[in-house]
């Protein structure tokens, strides 16, 4: 049976979900994502609001489902370590600093560090260079992407 109490654990879930509702509901209230079949400015952030409702639904979703088969197995249900407790917030914190340093020294002086502290945040701390290089290329991939496939221009350093 399906009670409150599966909910345990999934705040930051559930917090996650309901930002991203409200990022969503605002971006509709910027019109339509296409217009005489090209982008419009509304595209990315539908985009964005609606992956992130999709995933942080998914991770509620898998909590409680964890905490519903350890209470049918009678097994305590998984609790986050010590350890992980401080991943999600160092990750909102490197968001943070990423979109406010986005504008003032632009895409490559803001993203790279960004994409390497989330990499090193949610992995160990070995083969630094090998990660260091991957976030160059996954910057470069994603200038690529949003400058030649979309024609959106990118805040330059110091722009």
């Amino acid at each position: 049976m399906f009670a409150i109490h599966h909910f345990r654990n999934a705040g930051f879930g559930l917090f996650v979900l309901a930002v991203s509702l409200l990022y969503l509901v605002s971006a509709l209230g910027l019109g339509p994502p296409v217009n005489a079949s090209k982008l419009t400015p509304s595209f990315f952030p539908l985009v964005l609001g609606s992956l992130s409702c999709f995933f942080s639904l998914a991770l509620v979703i898998r909590i409680v489902r964890g905490n519903m088969a350890a209470e049918a197995t009678h097994e305590k249900p998984e609790q986050t370590s010590q350890e992980d407790r401080w991943r999600s917030p160092a990750a909102i914190a490197a968001t943070g600093v990423f979109v406010l340093l986005f504008q003032t020294v632009g895409f490559f002086a803001s993203t790279i560090p960004y994409v390497f502290a989330i990499i090193l945040i949610f992995s160990d701390r070995q083969k630094l260079k090998s990660k260091l290089i991957f976030s160059v290329l996954i910057t470069l991939a994603g200038y690529v992407i949003f400058t030649a496939i979309f024609n959106v221009r990118l805040p330059a350093l110091l722009s």
